[in-house]
């Protein structure tokens, strides 16, 4: 295999037809600076629109009034309705504010200024049309417009008066702004006004219905009332004489004395359980003889106290005579017999007292048991009169509610009467309108930055559009995303399409002369970007291609015109220059694009060759200057088997015939339109794909690579050709034109030879 293998070549099934390029900063930045033109231009064209707009339009004022709606006067009718305490909150100011933009409040401005006349609000503005119309009734070629609807006319204007007004809160406040924009300042002013006075007007004419309309549903409910009031009193007293069920303070006799009877029976028991365990008390002491225990009757009697004191006094003296004369003594026996008598005496005192207390328990007794009786006699009685009891107080409280109901709505009508004798507004007026000082509408600033803030999406928009819709090769990226091959070098575009360059016509060693398609241009500028190129195609050959002769290479490209031969016959010139033998060969042989641009008249050539067994030696034509061999096409004509004798035995012969060469360059036909290179393929040791730049399309190339596998395994390398130096900067970042100094030619290059 004459060709080695790229390392970063890629199988062809990997070629991207359809690119996805990185979305970075640097690349939006790029495609901004590419199209700034464009975004320019809309944003141009949007200003000049928004100043053409800005000085037609008819200039608007706004003027503003300030009303406060008095929270104290406000809803004569909510405070007598059911919840008199409503709070006044921002429902109702927004409900003020709807009434102020009512059609009611529209409709009494436009009476009161009469403004269904005036052409700004009843429809008939000025137009071409009524401005014609005026011309033809003027000169007498037309009858004079009917006269305009009254009614209509009025519904317009009422209509645009509530288009026309804007209504806002101040802040938190209970502050309303008016505003209303005219193109008159001072019927703006007068509009404004006019709407705060008929809304006053408004408030006060309907408080006072509101409250005529209260005040006469008060009184015929009052009477309602005050019947129903009288009717359950009435049955009240009736039932209570009915049912017996007097009653004192607010009470029921009955009811009384069962409760006085009830308090007496208590304080009765308390004092028999007291009497009780007293007398038990004095049994105990009375059975048990013991003088020393002491009950409150004891203590409370003069005798018993008395009979003690001697009891202690006695045994005093015991204590004494039996420690001085000893127990035995008379004197003591004496004191002893003494002291027995006096027990005896405070027992018979206690015995009597107890009989006391027996006796005062019997009476607590009996008094207890009557007024037992009394309470159920009472609770007999009571419990018969408890239905008719509920029923007189479910009487009671139905008195009660409409007694209630009279006198509140009594109060409120005597309110309602007072209010519809002074009438109140819900609002007053703050801050009157003013004729405004200068136009609120049209903004200029505004207008000309949302113009061009306009004009800048719409172009941003455009832009990207076109950036989307460019499908072409513009950098060494696309050369590798699309195709996996790298870029061997760019050939730049002459600044205008007619410029001709100096050049020699190939194989001539004449003065130089202006032609479009530079032959020989590197020979005449060595040091140009274009002679670059060609020596770096020459080491990229070098490098990836076996050392042998010759060496085959074949210039393709996607479509015609896009600088292939001028490609070939540069690089042809180049590597003669540089000391190697090399022929030239215009293998494109429908269009013979090469051998035209020689300039010299070649009957003979490849295809009578490889036709008619013509020696190779007989069409060979070599330049004195550079030693550049050629072989042009052949006869001028249209040949329909290219393809086949490209691919034919004698072809190849014809190459190998060729070995006193080291390189055979071939200008080979175009691989969109026709299928001539690949049948070529396997002569050829190395290909170098010519792509225009900003033409070649991404998708018919990476489909072109595709097809033709073994084309794109043997190519080398891309050349971008007609590249537009002062725009490749925006598109790579980098810019070529600043090699200018060390490519361009000298002065003494640039004149006639």
């Amino acid at each position: 295999m004459m060709l080695e293998r790229i390392e970063y070549h890629r199988p062809s099934s990997q070629v991207h037809p359809t690119p996805s390029p990185t979305l970075n900063l640097d690349v939006v930045l790029q495609a901004a600076r590419r199209q700034m033109g464009v975004i320019a231009g809309c944003v141009v064209v949007a200003a000049i629109l928004a100043l053409v707009y800005l000085f037609s339009a008819v200039p608007q004022y706004t003027a503003t009034a300030k009303v406060l709606i008095n929270r104290t006067n406000s809803g004569a009718s909510d405070r007598i309705a059911i919840d008199p305490n409503a709070s006044f909150d921002s429902i109702e100011v927004e409900s003020e504010m709807e009434i102020l933009k009512s059609e009611r409040i529209a409709a009494l401005v436009v009476d009161k200024l009469d403004l269904s006349k005036l052409t700004e609000f009843s429809g008939r503005r000025a137009s071409l049309g009524n401005s014609v119309q005026k011309v033809l009734t003027a000169i007498g070629l037309a009858d004079p417009p009917p006269p305009p609807n009254p009614e209509r006319a009025r519904a317009m204007a009422i209509a645009r008066l509530q288009g026309g007004v804007d209504v806002n809160r101040i802040g938190r406040s209970y502050g309303l702004e008016l505003e209303f924009t005219s193109i008159d300042p001072k019927r703006a002013a007068a509009i404004a006004n006019g709407f705060v006075d008929a809304y006053l007007d408004d408030q006060m004419a309907s408080n006072f219905e509101a409250s005529k309309r209260a005040s006469e549903w008060l009184q015929k409910r009052i009477e309602d009332l005050k019947q129903q009031s009288l009717t359950t009193d009435l049955a009240v007293q009736k039932y209570r004489a009915e049912n017996s069920l007097l009653s004192a303070n607010g009470r029921l006799v009955s009811e009384q004395q069962l409760a006085d009877i009830n308090s007496q029976l208590s304080v009765a028991r308390t004092q028999l359980t007291t009497a009780a365990a007293r007398f038990d008390r004095l049994t105990t002491i009375i059975e048990r003889n013991d003088t020393t225990a002491l009950v409150t009757e004891a203590l409370d009697s003069g005798a018993i106290q008395s009979l003690r004191q001697q009891f202690i006094e006695a045994q005093q003296r015991e204590t004494q005579l039996t420690a001085r004369v000893g127990p035995e003594h008379a004197a003591v026996q004496r004191v002893r017999d003494e002291k027995a008598e006096l027990s005896r005496l405070m027992m018979d005192e206690l015995r009597r007292i107890a009989q006391g207390s027996r006796s005062e328990v019997e009476i607590t007794q009996s008094r207890v048991t009557s007024l037992q009786n009394d309470l159920t006699k009472l609770l007999a009685v009571n419990a018969s009169a408890n239905d008719a009891l509920v029923v007189m107080r479910e009487l009671e409280r139905e008195a009660e509610t409409y007694r209630t109901l009279y006198q509140s709505y009594l109060a409120r009508y005597q309110e309602a009467v007072q209010r519809q004798s002074f009438p109140a507004s819900n609002g007053r007026l703050i801050n009157a309108a003013k004729p405004p000082g200068g136009a609120s509408s049209p903004n200029w600033g505004l207008a000309i930055a949302l113009a061009m803030v306009a004009g800048g999406a719409i172009g941003t928009c455009l832009g990207g559009f076109r950036e989307w819709r460019d499908r072409t090769f513009r950098r060494a990226e696309d050369v590798r995303d699309v195709l996996g091959l790298e870029l061997l070098g760019m050939v730049p575009l002459a600044e205008k399409a007619d410029q001709k360059i100096w050049s020699r016509p190939l194989g001539s060693a004449g003065p130089k002369t202006q032609t479009k398609v530079p032959l020989s241009y590197v020979i005449d500028n060595p040091l140009s970007q274009f002679a670059e190129t060609m020596r770096s195609i020459k080491i990229e050959i070098d490098l990836k291609v076996d050392q042998k002769s010759p060496i085959v290479i074949g210039i393709v490209s996607t479509y015609p015109d896009e600088g292939k031969s001028t490609i070939s016959a540069n690089l042809a010139a180049s590597l003669a220059s540089a000391g190697a033998p090399t022929l030239l060969i215009d293998a494109d042989m429908r269009k013979h694009g090469l051998t035209i641009a020689l300039g010299a008249q070649f009957e003979k050539g490849l295809q009578e060759v490889l036709t008619k067994n013509m020696s190779v030696k007989d069409v060979i034509t070599k330049n004195k200057v550079t030693g550049l061999s050629v072989i042009p096409s052949g006869g001028i004509g249209s040949v329909l088997h290219t393809g086949e004798l490209l691919s034919s035995p004698a072809f190849s012969k014809l190459v190998e015939s060729l070995s006193s060469y080291r390189y055979i360059v071939l200008d080979l036909p175009p691989l969109a339109p026709i299928a001539d290179v690949r049948g070529t393929a396997a002569n050829i040791d190395a290909f170098v794909y010519v792509v225009e730049w900003g033409r070649t399309e991404k998708k018919m190339a990476a489909e072109l690579m595709r097809i033709n596998d073994r084309v794109w395994s043997r190519t080398i390398g891309v050349v971008l050709n007609k590249v537009e130096v002062k725009k490749f900067d925006q598109y790579s970042g980098s810019s070529i034109a600043s090699y200018g100094g060390y490519y361009a030619p000298r002065a003494d290059e640039s004149t006639k030879a």
